[in-house]
């Protein structure tokens, strides 16, 4: 039934919102294929004639034992069984191909891991990974990779139902005031790196504790058949992306600026604004007037002292 559900919503984005058309056309460097599930195998997209892919958003997890090095990269081009990944990557798979989609991207697979030159490389096109990506699966709901993100939802609400007369009735679903704040309060929007790629996606399906929710440059629809109508995230000021950025958790403080620069080129492909080290030029002025909330200085030099970015921790303006 919520395969049915992301379908619809798929289609309806695709075919009727001219804000959502406007995508990227980049493809990554390498996409897994998961046509053979006994054989799923990582390629250079120059291989095959990709047309379409997902991206996959998730919390990492402490047990980090399923990446592509340089070490296993022809055994991971050479095909494994999903049987023995981590439930989150399974979990992707078996989404992507549920909707019609042979390719899939998944950061630490598809991204050479303790490669600094790859890395270099590959973490500059992240943005356009997101952009270009027909559908993220945001894997909100899990803490590592090894819980997955599939699971029943339980959908808390009270059945009332209202009688006129022994033919007309109505039947109406009341739930609690606070549901929908619970929206942001998944495991997966702790991560500072997940705040980018949830603004750069163009669609974004999150499978959260409570239920399924989608959100695209047009819309945000949630499984309970609620639409919330149009969805505003592009629109938000900087200085509200820097205020939750900074309340997010980072592995290491030198991604500080890194984790903002796909957002930070976005929003300069469409202002035309100069972007200093987590500032923009034009609005300099009010950037600078932020205050620190139980932030400190790290111990290696991350950005000049009156940017934000040389604080590790809450800021706001």
């Amino acid at each position: 039934q919520s395969i049915g559900r992301l379908k619809e919503w798929i289609k309806t984005c695709v075919t009727s919102h001219s804000r959502c058309s406007n995508t990227g056309t980049v493809l990554p460097t390498r996409l897994l294929d998961i046509n053979d599930l006994t054989a799923v195998k990582l390629i250079e997209h120059h291989d095959s004639n990709v047309k379409h892919y997902t991206a996959l958003s998730h919390c990492w997890g402490s047990s980090n034992t399923f990446l592509t090095t340089r070490a296993n990269i022809r055994s991971m081009k050479a095909g494994f069984n999903i049987d023995g990944i981590p439930k989150t990557f399974r979990d992707a798979i078996l989404v992507t191909r549920a909707i019609g989609i042979r390719y899939l991207w998944i950061d630490s697979l598809c991204i050479i891991q303790g490669d600094a030159s790859d890395w270099q490389s590959e973490g500059g096109k992240m943005a356009d990974v997101y952009s270009s990506a027909l559908l993220t699966i945001s894997a909100a709901n899990s803490n590592g990779d090894s819980q997955g993100f599939l699971a029943p939802r339980r959908f808390e609400y009270m059945r009332v139902v209202v009688s006129a007369g022994p033919d007309l009735s109505a039947t109406a679903y009341l739930h609690k005031k606070s549901y929908w704040n619970d929206h942001n309060q998944e495991p997966l929007d702790a991560r500072a790196w997940t705040l980018q790629e949830q603004y750069l996606s163009s669609r974004n399906v999150r499978y959260c504790g409570k239920e399924m929710s989608w959100r695209c440059r047009t819309s945000a629809w949630n499984e309970s058949a609620i639409d919330n109508g149009y969805f505003r995230e592009w629109e938000r000021p900087w200085t509200d992306l820097v205020e939750e950025f900074s309340r997010r958790i980072l592995t290491y403080d030198s991604d500080r600026l890194t984790a903002m620069a796909g957002v930070a080129s976005s929003v300069a492909q469409r202002n035309g604004n100069i972007y200093c080290a987590g500032v923009w030029l034009q609005n300099m002025p009010d950037e600078l007037l932020f205050e620190r909330k139980d932030a400190k200085s790290p111990s290696e030099y991350i950005a000049p002292s009156w940017s934000w970015a040389a604080l590790n921790g809450p800021v706001v303006f």
